[in-house]
Parts: C-alpha cells; sequence; structure tokens
C-alpha cells in the first residue's frame, strides 16, 4: 500500500535555471570577498563586470524565447508563494549587486550601470515570473491511502418540477482511507446527437476545471471514508430550461443523447498547500434506461496544482 509523506517532509528540486542562478550569485559573492582581500586586482572587477554583462544578455534571451513560445498548459494566472530557493537567489544576487557597486567606488559608474541594469533586468523577470507568467501544470496519480470522492449512483429523469427540463443526480461517497476536505463541484449535461470523444469530454472538463477557479463558492467541511448515507454529498446537472417538444421526443428516443459531467476538487491531509485533489465522473443515459460510463473511465481521481 502506498505511503504519503506529509507536506513538510516533500522535497522539491530546484531547476536547471535555478542552480545556475545561484552559482553566478555566489560567484559574485566570491568577487566581493576576493576585492576586499586584494583591492589591487583590477581583473577582479572587470571578472564581475562581464558576469553582470554575460548574465544580463542571456536572461534578455531567455525571457524573449518564453515570451514567443506557445503556452503548454493554458491555466489561469495567480500569485504563487515565492519558495525558499527563490529567496536564496534573490539575496545571493543583491549580495552581488552589492560587490558590483563597491567595484564601481574603484572603477567610476562602468560597474555601478551595468549593476543597476541587471538588477532592472533580473527584477522585471522576478516579477514577471512571481505575478504574471502561466505556471505548468502539474499531474500525478491520486495514492492508495488518499481522499478518494467518487460518484456511486446515477439518476437521469425528467424534472418534476420543470418536466421541460431534462436532470441527472450525482450521489457521491468518498471511497478512500482519508477526509476529503472542502469539497466543491461543478456538474454540466451535454445534450449530442451522437457519442462523445475522449477529446470532446477533455475540452469539458477543462471548462468545468475553469469554472471551479471562477466560482468562489464555499466548500463543504469534510466528507468522512463510509459508504453513501456516512457524510456523503449529492447534486444535480441540468439541461437548459426550456427543452422543445422535438428535443423532448429526441431524447426519449435516442436521437439526443444525455450525458452529465463532474468535475469535484478537494483535498485530504497528506497533499501539499498548492494541490487538489481531482475526480472527473462521466456517464450517459440511452432510452432502453441502461446509464454507461464514458470510455474515457468514470471516477478519474488525480492531484493537480
Amino acid at each position: 500500500m502506498a505511503e504519503q509523506n506529509p507536506p513538510s517532509e516533500e522535497r522539491r528540486p530546484i531547476s536547471l535555471e535555478g542552480k545556475i542562478g545561484i552559482g553566478l550569485a555566489l560567484a559574485g559573492l566570491l568577487g566581493a570577498g576576493a576585492i576586499m582581500v586584494a583591492p589591487q586586482q583590477v581583473w577582479i572587477g572587470w571578472s564581475l563586470i562581464g558576469v553582470a554583462v554575460v548574465g544580463l544578455v542571456l536572461l534578455f534571451v531567455h525571457h524573449v524565447s518564453n515570451a514567443v513560445a506557445s503556452p503548454r498548459s493554458p491555466v489561469p494566472k495567480r500569485q504563487m508563494a515565492m519558495p525558499v530557493a527563490e529567496t536564496a537567489f534573490l539575496t545571493a544576487l543583491g549580495a552581488a549587486a552589492l560587490a558590483l557597486i563597491a567595484a564601481g567606488i574603484r572603477y567610476k559608474w562602468t560597474a555601478v550601470i551595468a549593476a543597476i541594469l541587471a538588477l532592472i533586468a533580473v527584477g522585471a523577470d522576478f516579477v514577471d515570473r512571481q505575478w504574471f507568467s502561466i505556471p505548468t501544470i502539474i499531474q500525478r496519480p491520486l495514492g492508495e491511502d488518499s481522499a478518494r470522492m467518487e460518484v456511486v449512483s446515477w439518476q437521469f429523469a425528467w424534472n418534476n418540477q420543470n418536466p421541460s427540463q431534462y436532470i441527472a443526480n450525482m450521489y457521491t461517497a468518498n471511497n478512500g482511507k482519508h477526509d476529503a476536505i472542502g469539497v466543491r463541484n461543478v456538474q454540466i449535461m451535454v445534450l449530442t446527437p451522437t457519442l462523445l470523444t475522449d477529446d470532446a469530454l477533455d475540452v469539458y472538463y477543462i471548462l468545468t476545471k475553469a469554472e471551479l477557479t471562477l466560482n468562489k463558492s464555499k466548500p463543504k467541511g469534510r466528507i468522512h471514508p463510509g459508504p453513501v448515507g456516512i457524510g456523503s454529498l449529492w447534486f444535480s446537472a441540468f439541461s437548459e430550461p426550456q427543452l422543445s417538444d422535438q428535443q423532448k421526443t429526441d431524447i426519449n428516443s435516442g436521437k439526443i443523447i444525455p450525458y452529465a459531467l463532474s468535475t469535484m476538487q478537494y483535498k485530504d491531509d497528506y497533499i501539499s498547500s498548492d494541490e487538489f485533489i481531482y475526480t472527473e465522473s462521466c456517464a450517459y443515459h440511452l432510452p432502453d434506461g441502461a446509464i454507461h460510463n464514458c470510455d474515457r473511465g468514470n471516477n478519474v481521481s488525480y492531484i493537480s496544482n
């Protein structure tokens, strides 16, 4: 059985760019110390200026190449917490900038101008990555010991309160090992004359996740593990309020197939603060009364940021 570590024990890797940046900043610190030890060595100051210029050029090239590239993951922009590696990089970079300014005292304004340009470039890049960049979606499988919300029962019917509206009731339960915390859900009904492909379903799930991001509805509390009725949750997907007589006839005859799709977002006590558990559920109804799970699978659960 898979084990999950608490968030405090997770190790997050430093990217190659981060390692290079920290290395260059530490080289600046080394140069600053060398200037204090041997101020008569002119080549030390010019080396620091060269590092700043090269770093500025590489940073500009990197920023432009990322700006013109197509985003891999079209997710909403959001503010991200600054990791320890980012803090260490900026601290070391500031120290390197002070070293350049110290060199500028000896070599007039040449090093000072280079340091100011480097600071502006790095600061602009940091602001862009921190508040305006499009983060990459990281998705990983859900462990066996996690919370796992699932739709365990479907009910397709005409709405008793509005006979011109078709509905799908979804009854859920936590079939995992831990409490599901802060459950939020979005569900939609799709009326289609043909069976939906996996690619088409993926588009609908992108829309439901986007609505979860925009919708600030209050999440449910804790859903304890157990069968339906023990801390369970149910919700409904609706067609448009007033279907035409022809649409009603086509649904009853099977010419139009009603699909119900749901996306649930929640946490448990063992995933990190910037991650959520998602469960995507899908089923469709045929006129013979049979309810089928979508070909892509029902109750597909995963962890994502």
